[in-house]
């Protein structure tokens, strides 16, 4: 019951702590996703949270939570994460394995980064239909991060930055 054609994946999912968004934030941009994005037809875009089957309790609560008409597909098995990835117009997600795969299967990326250097661990080939969210450098020194939350630099990005990404990638389907 997905239509591949309006697919945004998202994948929340990240292993080390300093490359996880909050989940109020991936929550707010699923809501500006639904509300706001529609195809020249005036069809919404279908989202689908993709992760390990660990991430499947805090995917549903967040569906929930923000009342998103998203579905999880929380733990799938590698060649379902291919079929989902390889047929989604977009996957959004941290400096994470989901992106590897969507980079070798062609599937345009908008890859939130924060501590992780983008020039190391993105795209490469194809690189205009990958694109990289940053908020604050990525070299900060352990001075700079002292006190402060271990994916500070996660949390400088805003549902808003990442929402104006999707917008571009997504600008010849939209009015």
């Amino acid at each position: 019951d997905i239509d591949a054609s309006r697919l945004i994946v998202m994948s929340p999912g990240a292993k080390l702590p300093a490359k996880q968004w909050p989940e109020e934030a991936w929550g707010r941009l699923a809501q500006m996703v639904e509300a706001d994005l529609v195809d020249r037809s005036g069809s919404r875009f279908q989202i689908v949270f993709s992760g390990e089957h660990p991430l499947g309790a805090r995917l549903d609560g967040m569906i929930s939570r923000y009342k998103l008409r998203a579905k999880s597909y929380a733990g799938t098995s590698v060649v379902e994460l291919g079929a989902l990835l390889r047929r989604a117009r977009l996957l959004i997600t941290p400096d994470s394995g989901p992106k590897h795969f969507a980079f070798a299967l062609g599937t345009p990326t908008i890859t939130l980064y924060g501590g992780s250097d983008e020039r190391r661990w993105g795209a490469l080939w194809e690189r205009e239909k990958h694109h990289v969210v940053r908020a604050c450098p990525f070299d900060l020194s352990a001075e700079e991060l002292m006190g402060l939350p271990v994916n500070h630099q996660m949390r400088c990005i805003t549902p808003e930055l990442v929402m104006e990404q999707v917008e571009k990638v997504l600008g010849d389907l939209i009015p």
